[in-house]
């Protein structure tokens, strides 16, 4: 959990990366957006949470975990933007 200091202890890598990082589940936009930007905050992030237009979530797209887990891949992406303005 985030304590109030700099997400990462103080570690920045101003590096351009791009990082896949497939289906992985987070429950907390906010913080994984904080954390990201502070480490990494020229990373380009790619993940397989999308609800249409994606080959593989057909089968996905009408369970409850999935869609939740899509929205807030979403916010992640949308903050992540922002802070890149």
């Amino acid at each position: 959990m985030y304590s109030g200091e700099r997400p990462g202890t103080g570690i920045c890598n101003e590096s351009e990366i791009s990082l896949y990082i497939g289906r992985s589940s987070i429950t907390n936009p906010l913080e994984v957006t904080a954390w990201l930007c502070n480490v990494v905050p020229n990373l380009r992030l790619d993940h397989s949470w999308h609800l249409t237009g994606h080959w593989d979530t057909s089968d996905d797209e009408e369970d409850p975990e999935f869609i939740e887990m899509c929205k807030r891949w979403a916010e992640v992406d949308k903050l992540f933007a922002a802070t890149k303005q």
